[in-house]
C-alpha cells in the first residue's frame, strides 16, 4: 500500500506506508509533497503528520532562493503559496513566514521540534 504515489514521464515514484513506519521507527522525518489525500491517509493509519505551509513575507526571499525568477514570477509563486495555505488550512500544523531563507528554516525546525521532540534536519547553511 502506497501512502503517496505519482507518475511523471512514464515513471512511478512514491513512498509506501511501511517505508514511513520504518523511517519513523528510526526517528527520521519525511518531507512529502502536499496532498490532502496523503494527510488523510496518514491520519487513518494513526500517524499525525506535521504539516507546515511556508509562505514567505514577500517576493524578496523567493528571489534570493530562485535567482532565475523575475519579480512577476516570484509574485506568482507567492500567490501560489497563499493558495496552498488556504487549500490546506484545515490540515495545517503551522504556517511559517519570514524575510529570509535562514529565518524560515529556523522556524520550520522549531515547529518540528515542538511537535515531535526531535529534529533530524541537516543544516543546509
Amino acid at each position: 500500500f502506497f501512502a503517496q504515489l505519482s507518475q511523471s514521464r512514464n515513471y512511478y515514484y512514491g513512498i509506501s506506508y511501511l517505508d514511513i513506519l520504518q523511517l519513523m521507527s528510526e526517528g527520521v522525518h519525511c518531507i512529502l509533497p502536499p496532498s490532502s489525500q496523503l494527510v488523510e491517509c496518514l491520519q487513518r493509519k494513526n500517524i499525525s503528520p506535521i504539516v507546515i505551509c511556508v509562505v514567505p513575507s514577500s517576493v524578496k526571499p523567493i528571489m534570493k532562493i530562485r535567482r532565475d525568477l523575475t519579480q512577476s514570477n516570484a509574485l506568482l509563486q507567492l500567490g501560489h503559496a497563499h493558495e496552498l495555505r488556504h487549500e490546506f488550512e484545515h490540515h495545517l500544523t503551522a504556517t511559517v513566514g519570514g524575510s529570509s531563507f535562514r529565518e524560515i528554516y529556523s522556524e520550520v525546525k522549531t515547529i518540528i521540534a515542538y511537535h515531535s521532540g526531535t529534529v533530524h534536519l541537516e543544516s543546509v547553511m
